[in-house]
């Protein structure tokens, strides 16, 4: 799922924008087939769900646009927001964005405060600004923006910035690990994660500034990480076998903990000691298995 959000408070400039990325859209929906009218085949895959606005505001619209099994990616996401404060408040339980569109110009909370406010929460989402004038260069290299967009939007401007962050995100696709929770998916950067420990029949996740339980089996977690690790080899290999090998980026201490070496600082026989200071147990057996995969794992990155 690739996902994308604006947030400009005039309107003129927001249906523009939006139609241009349903354009942009379109032609992913069609890559790997013939297709005589872009436009035509997104809007008659498309969902809008807008949800009701309070008085005298426009409500934030989330437009999913199906794409063809041929097209880079399952589907295309776009929500539209009119202001700051409509963004912080509304998508704060929606998945994370691929790309953020903001005018830096607008109303009370401007464009440029809206990225430094989601900066500091760990957002890591492509963001472009759009302006009517340049002087902000020196501000957005501080938010990390991919480029500046002059008022008019060039069409074909716009277009290949989505098309360089789309191939950029999609190779980096593999370095997050997805959550799925009932109907809610969360995308955690596998480098954020501490270690993942099993509890019950729940799994335990530690982050470096966050902490996820779920009920799952911790075998079919492994299995994943070690898949996109990059490491499987196509078959199913039992968890045993994951335990007893560095799987790349994790390795499994003991049955039921799995830590990621790119927060180990310190091992010993009995002792994985991490970056922040918390100490796991290392079981009987292990450490040469550990000390080759701990210096492996930091020679080659």
């Amino acid at each position: 799922m690739f996902r994308i959000a604006i947030c400009e408070d005039e309107k003129v400039v927001l249906d523009f924008e939006s139609s241009l990325i349903k354009e942009w859209a379109a032609g992913k929906v069609c890559a790997g087939r013939e297709c005589a009218d872009n436009t035509n085949a997104v809007e008659s895959t498309m969902n809008i769900a807008g949800s009701a606005s309070a008085a005298g505001k426009s409500a934030a619209s989330g437009t999913g646009f199906s794409c063809s099994e041929n097209a880079p990616g399952s589907q295309l996401v776009l929500d539209t927001y009119v202001s700051a404060e409509q963004f912080l408040f509304e998508s704060e339980d929606k998945p994370p964005y691929d790309v953020l569109i903001f005018d830096i110009q607008m109303k009370n909370i401007n464009g440029m405060e809206l990225a430094k406010t989601l900066r500091k929460r760990g957002c890591d989402s492509e963001i472009i600004f759009v302006t009517g004038v340049p002087d902000y260069a020196i501000e957005g290299y501080e938010v990390g923006a991919i480029r500046y967009i002059l008022k008019p939007v060039k069409p074909e401007v716009l277009k290949s910035l989505l098309d360089k962050v789309y191939e950029s995100r999609q190779k980096k696709a593999d370095d997050y690990f997805v959550l799925g929770q009932g109907a809610d998916l969360e995308r955690i950067p596998f480098e954020k994660i501490v270690y993942i420990e099993a509890r019950g029949h729940y799994v335990f996740m530690k982050g470096a500034d966050f902490e996820r339980e779920w009920k799952t089996s911790f075998s079919d977690v492994a299995k994943s990480l070690e898949k996109s690790d990059g490491t499987a080899d196509g078959t199913n290999r039992s968890e045993s076998k994951i335990e007893n090998k560095a799987a790349g980026r994790f390795f499994c201490l003991r049955r039921g903990l799995l830590v990621n070496l790119s927060h180990v600082a310190r091992i010993t026989r009995t002792d994985c000691v991490l970056d922040n200071s918390e100490v796991l147990p290392v079981a009987r057996g292990v450490y040469k298995d550990l000390n080759d995969a701990f210096i492996a794992y930091f020679t080659k990155n």
